[in-house]
């Protein structure tokens, strides 16, 4: 595997010192959790229009079909601190005759700071994903990994050509982290903040994603698979931040499901830059 596997406490102090730190910890959790009802607010505006115009190109194209389980991505959103776009993948039923010649089909909308990309996709049933060289479900609940990946995703790549995504298998794994015990995806809704507030690149561009640390936490569940390991919520934070250190170190993230690909790849972010900041956040939080 790419990483080192720690134990043990991430982060060590006083009695009281740890008391105070894990007050502060859960002050600022409660500070981003306040706002997150009007946001969520604004997110149902936004999702009912989107439901709405979703109905209309149904009328007029049959074969595009309104989804209305809209529980995963309310979540992503929900642990999202940027308003960065949310990705809805739309079920499409098609003759596989005609997948030749579909033009690729994309659109979007919006309601005030929020904004959908809805991308159409054509499931299938397949083979529970072999993950080779690991232990399945190794801190995760039981059957997580095979219900995740049971289905294949394909969405359009080009107006010919189709590519296979992994967007809803990942965030059905991100919601069977939630099922189990511990302030887990309270970590990822604090780093994630702290991504959107203090990591970002010079002159505010971004790089670094919610995806990015969508994959840590996954990561960080199979390297740390003892509940005793995600008792506290500073305690979780920390064992994110082992990880994305190591990973920014290396300039190596590899994808939770196919782990011969780099995240990091393509155009990352500053790594170095990015390095600095995290180390520095995690030397003094």
């Amino acid at each position: 595997m790419y990483f080192y596997s720690c134990s043990g406490q991430a982060h060590g102090g006083g009695g009281a010192a740890m008391a105070a730190s894990t007050s502060h910890w859960h002050s600022y959790l409660g500070v981003i959790v306040s706002h997150e009802r009007q946001r969520l607010g604004h997110f149902q505006q936004a999702k009912d229009i989107l439901l709405t115009l979703l109905e209309g190109v149904h009328a007029r194209e049959p074969r595009f079909l309104a989804d209305y389980a809209r529980n995963l991505v309310a979540s992503e959103f929900a642990l999202c601190a940027s308003e960065d776009a949310v990705t809805m993948e739309v079920p499409l039923w098609i003759d596989g005759d005609a997948l030749g010649v579909l033009a690729c089909w994309l659109g979007d909308t919006q309601s005030g700071t929020w904004h959908f990309d809805i991308v159409p996709v054509v499931r299938r049933q397949q083979e529970p994903l072999q993950l080779k060289g690991r232990q399945s479900d190794r801190g995760f609940p039981e059957g997580s990994l095979r219900k995740a990946t049971e289905e294949a995703h394909f969405i359009p790549a080009a107006p010919y050509c189709w590519r296979s995504s992994t967007h809803l298998p990942i965030l059905k794994l991100v919601q069977a982290v939630d099922a189990l015990k511990g302030p887990r995806l309270d970590s990822l809704h604090l780093l994630d903040q702290f991504r959107s507030q203090d990591w970002r690149e010079e002159g505010g561009k971004g790089g670094l994603t919610f995806n990015h640390l969508e994959m840590v936490l996954l990561w960080s569940t199979e390297l740390f698979p003892s509940p005793e390991d995600w008792q506290d919520l500073e305690g979780s934070v920390y064992r994110l931040l082992v990880i994305f250190l190591r990973c920014l170190a290396t300039r190596h993230l590899p994808h939770f499901l196919h782990p011969e690909e780099n995240l990091f790849q393509g155009e990352p972010p500053d790594l170095a830059s990015l390095y600095h900041k995290v180390d520095s956040f995690t030397q003094d939080p």
